[in-house]
C-alpha cells in the first residue's frame, strides 16, 4: 500500500493486490478529506442486498454476503452530484470521469442539481476551495470550438478509455461526447439560474496545462 499526503486534512493510498485466479495486478485507490466541524452530507440508509447490481452478482454466485440484511449509509445521489459539479469547477485539470459521473447520475439515477446543496458543498470540507475552471466555461460548452475544444474531447477520452469497455466509450464518443457535455453544461445552467452560489468569493487557481 502506498500513502499520500497532500494537506494534513486529506488521505489518499493506493492498494495493489493480485487476484488468486487472475494474472493482472488490481490497484484500488482511497482517498478522503476531513469535514468542516458541523457540516455533513445527506444520507439514505440503504439495504446493501437490494442493490440491483449486488443482487445480480448475489444470484450468479461472484459475490457472497452475510445471511442477514446488511444496512449500509449512502449519500444521496443528489449528494454525490453536488461533489461532481464542485470538482468540475476546482479541479486545476480535466478528468473525463467528472462528465461521465454527472451525465449518469442525471441520466440514469434522475438527480438533479440543487444549488443549496451546492453551496454548502462548497464549504463542507476543512481545505478551503478554490475556483481552477469558471462556471461560464461551462454554461457556454456548445460554443467552444478549436483548440480549446480539441483538448477538452482529448482529455475526456483518455481518462474514459481508462475505465470503460471499448464499446461504452465508441457510443459515448461517436457524437464527440454530446451526451455529456449537454449535461454538464444544463447543470451549471441551472445552478446559474437559481441565483444562490456566488463563485466570485472564492479564489481562483491556475489550471494545469494539458
Amino acid at each position: 500500500m502506498k500513502e499520500k499526503r497532500y494537506h494534513p486534512s486529506s488521505y489518499k493510498a493506493f492498494v495493489d493486490f493480485l487476484p488468486a485466479a487472475g494474472r493482472s495486478k488490481i490497484s484500488v485507490k482511497i482517498e478522503s478529506e476531513k469535514l468542516a466541524p458541523g457540516t455533513g452530507p445527506d444520507r439514505d440508509r440503504k439495504i446493501m442486498q437490494s442493490s440491483p447490481t449486488v443482487s445480480y452478482f448475489l444470484q450468479e454466485g461472484g459475490y457472497k454476503a452475510p445471511g442477514a440484511p446488511v444496512v449500509i449509509n449512502i449519500e444521496t445521489a443528489e449528494e454525490i452530484l453536488s461533489d461532481k459539479l464542485r470538482a468540475l469547477v476546482e479541479r486545476p485539470y480535466t478528468k473525463g470521469r467528472d462528465f461521465f459521473d454527472l451525465w449518469f447520475l442525471m441520466e440514469t439515477l434522475r438527480a438533479v442539481p440543487n444549488a443549496r446543496l451546492l453551496k454548502r458543498k462548497l464549504d463542507m470540507y476543512e481545505i478551503p476551495f478554490t475556483v481552477s475552471t469558471p462556471v461560464s466555461f461551462y454554461t457556454h460548452l456548445e460554443s467552444i470550438g478549436g483548440q480549446t475544444k480539441e483538448a477538452l474531447l482529448r482529455d475526456i477520452h483518455n481518462d474514459l478509455a481508462r475505465f470503460l469497455p471499448v464499446e461504452a466509450t465508441e457510443a459515448l464518443e461517436h457524437n464527440g461526447y454530446r451526451d455529456l457535455l449537454a449535461a454538464v453544461q444544463s447543470a451549471f445552467r441551472k445552478i446559474e439560474e437559481e441565483g444562490i452560489v456566488d463563485f466570485n468569493r472564492y479564489p481562483v487557481r491556475k489550471r494545469s496545462q494539458t
